[in-house]
């Protein structure tokens, strides 16, 4: 007994230590493929080869997120979803998502209450996490709408004073998803405000 009382807490330190390498190494594997791409869209002069590389880059970027979150908490089925900001409609709709196949079909427009505390995050620049909708719904939250997921990170992408959209990263369980994982979706929203500003006009 003595043994095991010992051994535990040492062999849950080192499951955590490892857990903490794998992920380090995930996201570094994540990252790796991405800044190439980004270094390649700041030298190129050609719109169209600009745009190839920008529309290469956003699904990669939604994908890097997905695998990233699924490491070491096995988050149940997470969906990322980006929302690309209109400026003359004010209002924000899903252009791509990966993850759960469910379609994300929210519109965020600025006539609606829902709509306005969003844009009022992308104004802010800063990220919203909501661990339980249910007992914390969002600002104007219509719930058989969202009856897909129960965790929520909403993070806006930037550049500089221009908002450029909204990552939202949903998951079916609550409490899947915590603001620690919100700091990771806010690099990768970082390299895709980057992707989008190097890029030509069509996402954004």
């Amino acid at each position: 007994a003595i043994t095991v009382s010992v051994g535990l807490p040492a062999f849950q330190q080192w499951r955590t230590a490892k857990a903490a390498v794998r992920a380090t190494v995930t996201i570094n594997d994540a990252l790796g493929p991405i800044a190439p791409q980004l270094s390649l869209l700041a030298t190129l002069k050609d719109p169209t080869e600009r745009a190839e590389i920008r529309d290469h880059l956003i699904p990669m970027i939604l994908t890097s997120v997905e695998r990233v979150l699924n490491i070491g908490k096995a988050i149940d089925r997470v969906r990322v979803c980006w929302y690309p900001y209109d400026p003359e409609a004010r209002q924000l709709a899903p252009k791509l998502h990966v993850g759960r196949s469910t379609n994300p079909l929210t519109v965020f427009d600025a006539d609606t209450d829902e709509g306005k505390a969003v844009l009022k995050l992308l104004e802010s620049g800063k990220h919203h996490v909501v661990e339980n909708v249910k007992k914390n719904p969002p600002r104007g939250w219509y719930a058989p709408e969202h009856g897909d997921y129960k965790s929520l990170i909403a993070v806006p992408v930037t550049a500089g004073k221009n908002g450029l959209g909204m990552l939202f990263v949903d998951a079916p369980s609550a409490g899947s998803l915590t603001e620690a994982d919100a700091e990771l979706v806010k690099l990768f929203a970082d390299h895709l405000a980057s992707a989008l500003a190097l890029g030509s006009k069509g996402w954004f």
